[in-house]
């Protein structure tokens, strides 16, 4: 075990946290800051678990699960260079959960709103491409700038 205060913990042996003011992920022999590629790669696991499953695996009331996983660096590094539609599918259906409130960034709705950059996705992930802009406007507007 790492030092720092842990936030979560899940049956994927995924484990985040807070250590020196830097949320960083540890999985079996990785550590790292949790906004690296590396770290991107090994928490994408985690989306095959249910939304109720990644939420039970918070170790703290005092952070949501927004605020701890980098959404929007994970949506752009599946569309731009992972191209993955498995990882997609799961990713976006976590975020079109009613639960998870993301506001995602001007770069990933810009990416998400550009058809040249999700080309390559199948008509049902496309479509879920379109549902999340969808949800992501909404959950600015109520949650504001």
């Amino acid at each position: 075990m790492r030092s720092g205060i842990l936030i979560f913990s899940s049956n994927k042996n995924i484990n985040i946290y807070i250590d020196n003011d830097l949320i960083v992920l540890e999985r079996e022999n990785y550590y790292g800051v949790i906004e690296s590629k590396s770290s991107l790669v090994q928490l994408l696991p985690l989306f095959e678990l249910s939304v109720n499953e990644i939420i039970e695996s918070l170790k703290s009331k005092d952070y949501k699960i927004e605020a701890i996983l980098p959404l929007n660096k994970l949506l752009l590094f599946l569309i731009l260079e992972m191209k993955s539609s498995y990882w997609v599918r799961l990713f976006f259906s976590f975020l079109l959960d009613d639960r998870i409130k993301a506001k995602l960034s001007p770069d990933a709705l810009s990416c998400l709103q550009n058809e040249n950059l999700s080309v390559w996705l199948p008509q049902k992930e496309r479509h879920l491409v379109r549902k999340l802009i969808s949800k992501s406007l909404r959950v600015i507007q109520e949650l504001g700038n």
